[in-house]
């Protein structure tokens, strides 16, 4: 117990670490902090709990880089993709052996950026404009690689909720932000694919 309790500050403080190098607003430090504590909770001591950290470290720096400048890195979208498919055979959230978890990784890569691009598509025929930018499609090829096939869904439909909210909360309060207006999607990515992580899902394979 007392080996779990200091892991559980120990994580914390490598959170807020994390997240005094990502950005130095209190905000960003204190959910990098949580959200570490978060994950140490769910998987203590293990190379799962290592797999998704690394994870949400590079989709909290993409969130915040989207925030400030409308631009998600393509660094982070390629870190995530290629270090989704590396870990993969080790990432026991994706299946019951290697072979399907490696394979699971690259159906959740796929699914991930052709749904989000379908959609995309979509709304630009409905509202004549750009509704979903080319950095939000290329991190969810990345975030697919690491939760596989069938959370990708998920992810899509929960941030969707998450934004549409967010949204309708700006214009019913403050008024800043019409039916036209850009709301960065990427935060939304990165708070439903944490989501995601604390959801069981069957297999893609079963």
């Amino acid at each position: 117990m007392v080996f779990f309790i200091l892991g559980v500050v120990l994580s914390f403080a490598i959170g807020f670490f994390i997240g005094l190098t990502i950005c130095n607003k209190l905000f960003v430090k204190f959910t990098m902090a949580f959200a570490s504590s978060l994950l140490f909770l769910q998987f203590s001591y293990s190379l799962q709990f290592l797999i998704f950290l690394l994870f949400v470290i590079i989709l909290t720096n993409a969130s915040v880089v989207d925030f400030k400048t409308r631009i998600i890195p393509f660094s982070n979208s390629i870190a995530l993709v290629v270090l989704g498919l590396l870990t993969s055979p080790l990432n026991s959230y994706l299946g019951q052996n290697y072979l399907e978890r490696f394979a699971n990784s690259i159906y959740g890569l796929f699914c991930g950026g052709s749904v989000l691009f379908i959609l995309g598509y979509i709304g630009k025929l409905l509202y004549k404009k750009e509704v979903m930018g080319g950095g939000d499609i290329k991190i969810m090829f990345g975030i697919g690689a690491f939760i596989g096939a069938t959370k990708v869904v998920f992810v899509i439909f929960l941030s969707t909720l998450f934004a549409t909210i967010a949204g309708a909360i700006l214009m019913l309060f403050y008024g800043k932000i019409s039916l036209k207006s850009y709301i960065p999607f990427c935060p939304f990515l990165s708070l439903s694919s944490f989501v995601s992580l604390f959801v069981k899902t069957t297999s893609f394979f079963v």
